[in-house]
């Protein structure tokens, strides 16, 4: 089956911003505000084994999931900016958010409109449009893993002898995101990028309408 499963990821709180410029680095702490539609695509293959009761079908089994297409799209508003040794304050920003977080590479953003920011008395310009792995300064590999897996169940309720509708739960049990390439939106290691190691899952009900003969 192909499917589609994603999420929408939120960040509103204390964080960094960090501008480069000419190879200089300069730590900025504010607040963030993002707004990420996160979209991945799977070829799911499924499992699973089916006992009727009457007009009722259960199923039970697991799943492997491949993940051909991961991509996300929001805003980042950064406000409240201040120079981390001097504090001097920076101006707010609001950016875009287009992500391809199988093909985007680190530093990388979106070509075209750009944003102007003062930062030390230096001009700092970044592109309007952020890609996926903007913050980076070197590669990571991608942040979502190639391969998802979990349990899956289900209940169908036969209108007819071939006209059903369902319900299937689908539960993960793999870790969905490299700890390698999770950046951490709220802080960092004295200007270092710091990375998560929690474990993201995912956890997908769906609906259907079909036929069976």
């Amino acid at each position: 089956m192909y499917s589609k499963k994603g999420a929408k990821y939120t960040f509103d709180g204390p964080s960094y911003r960090i501008f480069r410029l000419d190879g200089v680095s300069t730590l900025t702490t504010g607040n963030s505000r993002y707004r990420i539609n996160i979209n991945n695509a799977y070829l799911d293959i499924p499992l699973v084994a089916y006992g009727r009761w009457k007009d009722f079908e259960l199923s039970a089994g697991m799943y492997a999931s491949l993940l051909v297409q991961s991509i996300g799209d929001g805003s980042l508003n950064y406000t409240n900016g201040r120079t981390a040794v001097l504090q001097n304050p920076v101006a707010d920003v609001e950016l875009f958010l287009d992500y391809n977080y199988r093909k985007d590479e680190p530093g990388r953003g979106i070509e075209g409109q750009t944003e102007v920011v003062q930062v030390d008395a230096k001009t700092v310009e970044l592109p309007k449009t952020l890609g996926a792995y903007y913050d980076f300064t070197e590669d990571k590999g991608n942040l979502y893993n190639t391969l998802d897996y979990g349990l899956v169940a289900g209940l169908s309720y036969f209108m007819s002898r071939s006209l059903f509708i369902g319900v299937r739960l689908q539960y993960g049990l793999a870790d969905l995101t490299k700890n390698a390439a999770d950046l951490s939106k709220g802080s960092t290691d004295n200007g270092n990028l710091l990375f998560r190691d929690d474990k993201d899952r995912n956890v997908v009900i769906q609906a259907s309408v079909g036929f069976s003969f």
